[in-house]
């Protein structure tokens, strides 16, 4: 099978450029600062959660994000029956509550369920039309043994205004990681309903004393 594209849209605006490779109990760390301030290290995914939570533009904006488990749909079918509660309007409450009702069930499934606040930025930015049709898409039978969800859920909420909120799912790959095909079918999926999605391939440099920043994006 020849190589895909991979998406590069949209921007991210943080740097993929990692230093410090370093193996711990078969999984990689890098340093989580591009600018080499920080001696900190983290896996991939949290390493770009890291940078984009740290973004300073456009300042009317804040940056948050969570990693999402594979399963995330699925438990939102258990807290979320028949659709009840994902609204745009939910408030931080009534998730909370939902999710607390259902806590048990979700620990003997070995699912998870995003915080109360990115739920609610996940209803918002995506609305609950196409949040109810990622999860029917998860719960299907057909997709009983696939996944693919992406590993991370950023999004930049307005400071100031009642605007919907921006939001990306991004898959982070490491060098030479292989995106595979569950995880290529969804992200066409989430791009084909009209919700931004990528991957996000880091590079691996050796680490530099800083000069004044790092320029690097994407």
């Amino acid at each position: 099978m020849p190589k895909r594209n991979e998406p590069r849209a949209p921007a991210l605006r943080i740097s993929h450029i990692v230093c410090g490779r370093e193996n711990r109990d078969g999984r990689v760390f890098y340093l989580v600062d591009p600018g080499g301030e920080s001696l900190q290290k983290d896996i991939p995914e949290e390493v770009v959660l890291w940078r984009w939570r740290r973004r300073k533009r456009p300042v009317d904006y804040r940056f948050g994000g969570e990693r999402l488990s594979p399963n995330v749909w699925r438990a939102m079918a258990i807290a979320f029956p028949g659709g009840r509660g994902i609204s745009a309007d939910a408030t931080l409450e009534n998730l909370r509550e939902a999710a607390e009702a259902v806590r048990n069930e979700l620990r003997a499934r070995h699912y998870s369920l995003p915080s109360a606040g990115c739920l609610q930025v996940m209803f918002r930015g995506i609305g609950p039309e196409r949040v109810n049709d990622l999860i029917a898409r998860h719960t299907s039978p057909e997709r009983a043994d696939k996944y693919g969800t992406p590993d991370l859920f950023l999004y930049m909420t307005p400071i100031t205004s009642s605007k919907a909120p921006f939001i990306r799912f991004v898959e982070v790959k490491k060098p030479r990681e292989r995106v595979r095909p569950d995880q290529w079918e969804e992200i066409d999926y989430l791009m084909s309903i009209g919700i931004p999605a990528r991957v996000l391939r880091l590079i691996e440099r050796e680490p530099t004393k800083p000069k004044g920043g790092n320029k690097h994006g994407t």
